[in-house]
């Protein structure tokens, strides 16, 4: 789920063929007003706020000026925390045999749902394996997850967390803020996959209770949401609509004027689906609807 610097500096030259870049923020509220839309839009988000968003994407961003959105878990800012899955693939590279059977009875089974016997576990999972140990594990609750990664470590005394701060601080979000060119979401307190069984106190807090610490240190308005994992309840979207202007989920697709805007669809692009030019413009879709390049547009006479 990453795109090289070089992957993604040819995503935004291709794409400006073919969209105007557009701020999601702006582009909700002009839909909502019923202004005129652009004929082909293209909103950029970031989830999670990864540090290498500030280090590889935004000066990418700035020198072509497209604007974008990063979505941000609030209390997770500046801190050296890990999100379960990264745990799970670290705990995953560093298996043998005597790891696995030392790990939680959750945790042994679905590694050994991916094929991988308990003979034969090697430090080099592939990284197939490891997906579809992380797949298996989203059917798990997180409060579950966190506990059996938490035991997983204290046995076999692996830290939890990377050497180094994965996620963005106060600074790096500031500087970004600061171009005008970034504009920021909520993607929860603490990365809380919205389902059905999550208690309404908890639902509040992390989806009104993250707009405010991001309001607070933003000093503005957080008005776009970001459902975590794309798994939302109703009453988590009826909450998200109350707080927010829109959010966006893991949906794949086109959005349309009249698209819900609480259930924006993305196209999600990685290093893996879309490294070149063809495959590129075939995940968003452009071959498959026709589209021809958008006009060139003329350059501004100088002043």
């Amino acid at each position: 789920m990453w795109v090289s610097p070089a992957t993604f500096a040819m995503h935004l030259k291709v794409l400006s063929k073919y969209f105007e870049f557009v701020d999601l923020g702006s582009w909700l509220a002009q839909s909502k007003s019923g202004d005129t839309l652009p004929d082909r839009s293209c909103a950029i988000t970031f989830d999670d706020g990864w540090r290498d968003n500030y280090s590889y994407a935004f000066p990418l961003l700035r020198q072509a000026r497209v604007p974008a959105t990063v979505f941000l878990v609030s209390e997770f800012i500046g801190g050296r925390y890990s999100f379960w899955p990264n745990r799970l693939a670290r705990l995953c590279r560093r298996l043998d045999a005597g790891g696995l059977a030392s790990l939680p009875a959750h945790l042994q089974e679905a590694i050994l749902k991916t094929g991988v016997s308990e003979h034969n576990v090697t430090t080099t999972m592939s990284v197939d394996q490891i997906d579809r140990v992380i797949s298996t594990c989203k059917t798990m609750p997180d409060a579950m997850l966190h506990e059996l990664l938490d035991e997983a470590e204290r046995l076999t005394s692996w830290e939890s967390n990377s050497s180094q701060r994965e996620l963005l601080d106060v600074d790096e979000i500031a500087e970004m803020h600061q171009s005008k060119l970034i504009r920021y979401g909520s993607h929860t307190k603490r990365h809380t996959r919205l389902l059905m069984e999550l208690p309404a106190n908890r639902l509040y807090d992390e989806v009104s209770g993250s707009k405010l610490e991001l309001e607070a240190l933003l000093g503005e308005k957080v008005d776009l949401f970001c459902y975590p994992n794309g798994d939302y309840s109703d009453d988590a979207v009826d909450l998200v609509r109350r707080s927010y202007t829109g959010a966006v989920t893991t949906g794949s697709g086109w959005n349309y004027e009249a698209a819900d805007p609480c259930r924006l669809r993305r196209v999600t692009l990685h290093e893996g689906n879309s490294s070149d030019e063809p495959s590129l413009l075939g995940r968003v879709g452009c071959i498959a609807v026709g589209l021809m390049p958008r006009p060139p547009v003329p350059p501004r006479p100088e002043r």
